[in-house]
């Protein structure tokens, strides 16, 4: 299906305006420059749309794509029409493709660029580009320090190492931490093993990243076992709540709640200041005595 088409006019004042910011290349070059997806972290269920951008040593005048998605690999056919103006100047095209709803995945993808040009009956492929998207089931935003997170999924491979792999290859996390006092440290300190899907994590980010988790969905009414004392636990519902709907059920029992920015709750005293609580977060407890706790999820 064609997506667009614009006048030659057009083209020269596009042309005009790219001189004007400086990002022309040399002419003639033809080659796939950069490949991305809105929204940047997609989880299962997004509609997802795939851009893509390359430049000509001539000017695209009407393009259309088609997609091939087949067992989590992603091909995609760009077909560019191109005309013959301005032979010595070259620029960028930008095309773009709905990939629909997805599901939870690795997703290898390929992009062919197929270019017809003036004069000439049928295209050639005269470019092809690999990358690798992840559809997580969810994803989880870390920023630069200290983070108390959880997860709603238990995640199909539950090594720690594994879980964090993709932070450790960008350089982007410091430690990992249990409520036990075990702790994960890249290259360094294997000391904590295994994701256990019930707790909440501590995690010391050198900078902002995005950790995404594959896995299968943890029933919100899970039972957790809190021991006397301090206990980190996951969030299981799948919306948010107040503090004292959440922990509805055992105050008797909660001496103090506490979130990752700081925020607390204490029953006794009728005070909260910690907010929503959320997915993707973790939770510091402590209780006076051992109990079962499940989420209170209306």
């Amino acid at each position: 299906m064609k997506l667009w088409a614009i006048s030659s006019r057009t083209v020269i004042r596009l042309l005009a305006i790219w001189v004007l910011a400086g990002s022309l290349t040399q002419a003639n070059a033809q080659f796939i420059d950069s490949i991305y997806w809105r929204p940047a972290d997609p989880v299962a269920g997004d509609e997802v749309v795939l851009d893509f951008i390359a430049y000509f040593g001539r000017l695209g005048y009407e393009w259309e794509t088609s997609v091939n998605i087949e067992d989590h690999a992603i091909t995609v056919d760009w077909y560019l029409d191109e005309m013959d103006v301005m032979m010595q100047m070259a620029g960028p095209w930008w095309g773009f493709t709905d990939l629909g709803a997805l599901e939870a995945g690795e997703y290898n993808i390929t992009l062919r660029l197929f270019l017809l040009y003036n004069g000439e009956e049928d295209y050639e492929m005269t470019d092809e580009a690999q990358t690798q998207m992840v559809v997580s089931n969810q994803a989880l935003t870390l920023v630069t320090g200290w983070n108390f997170i959880s997860a709603q999924f238990l995640p199909d491979d539950d090594d720690v190492e594994s879980i964090f792999a993709e932070l450790v290859e960008r350089g982007s996390l410091y430690c990992v931490k249990n409520q036990e006092g075990s702790f994960y440290l890249p290259g360094r300190w294997p000391g904590l093993e295994h994701w256990d899907s019930r707790q909440g994590y501590m995690v010391n980010m050198y900078r902002e990243d995005v950790l995404h988790i594959l896995g299968e969905r943890i029933a919100a009414d899970e039972p957790i076992s809190l021991e006397a004392g301090w206990n980190m636990v996951a969030y299981l519902p799948e919306g948010n709540l107040s503090a004292p709907e959440a922990f509805q059920g055992i105050e008797d029992v909660i001496l103090i709640a506490k979130n990752g920015a700081g925020g607390f709750y204490v029953p006794s005293l009728h005070f909260n200041n910690m907010g929503s609580l959320q997915p993707g977060q973790g939770y510091l407890l402590r209780v006076s005595e051992a109990v079962d706790f499940i989420w209170n999820e209306p």
